[in-house]
Order: structure tokens, then sequence, then C-alpha cells
């Protein structure tokens, strides 16, 4: 599936947000609830907690994810209480769309909740309701726990992300990193830099490489610590993050 025939105005009609960004504990804690302007989509997106929001920086970051609508759809719960059938609508948290894939009805959650924790039994509830949800409407579905990965892999992304936006002097520069970056063996970010400090500052041409971390065009571990010695060669990074991120495990 590579959605190129699909009429976006028409998903974008059918997934808006169901309702407003909020979180209980906002009153406390008023930056676990915000927005990131989304780069693939030119929009903003809310989330509610800074666990949605690592996942957004995710699937800004994998260049498979095509779109993704946040609290897109109304998902009917229904449950008996003091004898008398209740009946309200669920949000579940983002549905994505990747090349290659099924659309993909994902719950975020920061941590795996247990048979005996407070909301074990709505959660368990509104998950079976949104696997149902997604089977008739042939979704796949899944709960992600994006803080469960390593702590590396998170700080990896928070610092990739802030390179993700095309500058306009970015145009010139970057081809011929992408060039010359096979040329070299076992090359790192420092050597591509500094091959290039002839013709412009370090501090200019350093963002450039991050960029093209960022847009999947450039190769680094992201399970160790990203700095100016890394390995680089050309590539996507973020495939080694995929296999977790379907099976819904972590990111």
């Amino acid at each position: 599936m590579n959605w190129n025939d699909i009429d976006w105005n028409e998903m974008d009609r059918l997934y808006y947000p169901k309702r407003k960004v909020d979180n209980t504990m906002s009153r406390y804690f008023g930056f676990n609830i915000g927005s990131i302007r989304s780069q693939k989509m030119n929009i903003k997106v809310e989330y509610e907690s800074l666990t949605e929001c690592l996942f957004y920086y995710f699937l800004e970051l994998d260049p498979k994810t095509v779109r993704y609508y946040v609290q897109p759809v109304n998902v009917p719960i229904s449950v008996i209480s003091n004898q008398e059938l209740k009946v309200y609508n669920h949000v579940p948290d983002v549905l994505v769309y990747r090349t290659g894939h099924p659309p993909m009805l994902f719950q975020v959650k920061a941590k795996d909740l247990q048979e005996g924790d407070k909301n074990y039994a709505s959660f368990l509830r509104h998950n079976l309701a949104c696997e149902e949800y997604a089977r008739l409407e042939r979704w796949s579905y899944s709960i992600i726990y994006p803080r469960s990965t390593d702590s590396i892999v998170i700080s990896n992304i928070k610092n990739i992300i802030r390179y993700k936006k095309m500058r306009k002097h970015f145009s010139e520069l970057i081809p011929q990193l992408v060039y010359k970056l096979p040329f070299f063996e076992h090359c790192t970010i420092d050597r591509l830099v500094s091959s290039f400090e002839s013709i412009c500052e370090r501090k200019y041409i350093i963002p450039h490489v991050y960029h093209l971390i960022a847009e999947a065009q450039i190769w680094v571990n992201l399970f160790e610590p990203l700095h100016l010695h890394s390995e680089i060669r050309l590539g996507n990074s973020y495939v080694m993050l995929e296999e977790s991120m379907l099976e819904g495990g972590s990111i």
C-alpha cells in the first residue's frame, strides 16, 4: 500500500480530532500537554502527554509514515453499571498511514497496566473495543509504549527531530554531502564535516548532516549516543526501530 491515490482531503474530514486535548493532571503539570508542528503534514499536532509527543516525533522521522491523525475516531463502549447499560465513546490516540502497511490504529501508553491496577478494567474494555473497531475497518491495531524503549534512543530522537525542518541554505551543501560520504571508509560525522571546512565553517555544516539523519538519508546507530565521532553511512536509521514499533512493545 503506497497511498498515492488516496484523497487526503476526505481523510482529513473523516479523522479530525474527536475531542479537545486534555490532561487530568494539567492543573499540576501543564507541560504535559502541548503541540508540535508536523513537517510531514504542515499542520499543528496536539498531544496530551510527553509519551504521545515522543511517539509523534518518531512518526515525523519515520520515512514510511505518510500521514497520521490524532484522536481520529469515536469507538463506542458498552458497560453495565448498577444493573444499567451505559454507552459512551472512547477516543484512541492516533491512526497512522504507512507505506506498505494497512492503516494502523494505536493506543499510546506510558506503561503496561496490570490486573489489579486502578484503571485496568477500563483499559481492557477500551482495548477490546478498539481492536474490534479496527478489525471491522480492516486496520491493524496496537498498544504502544514509547518510553519502554532504550533511553539512548529516546535522547537521540529528541535531538534529531530538531533538524527535521528544511532550511533555505540546506539546498546547496546537502547534495555534496550525499555525494561525498560513500567515498569515506568508516566515516564519522566529524570526518565528513572536516572535509568541507575549506568552503564553509563547521557550525554551518553540522546541522546539514543532522538534517540528513532526520530525513533518513544518512544512517547512524540510534542505540548509541549521537556525537561528532558517531560512524555514519548512506541509509535509513529508523529501520532499526520499525519491528518493535509494529509489534507494539515499544517504539
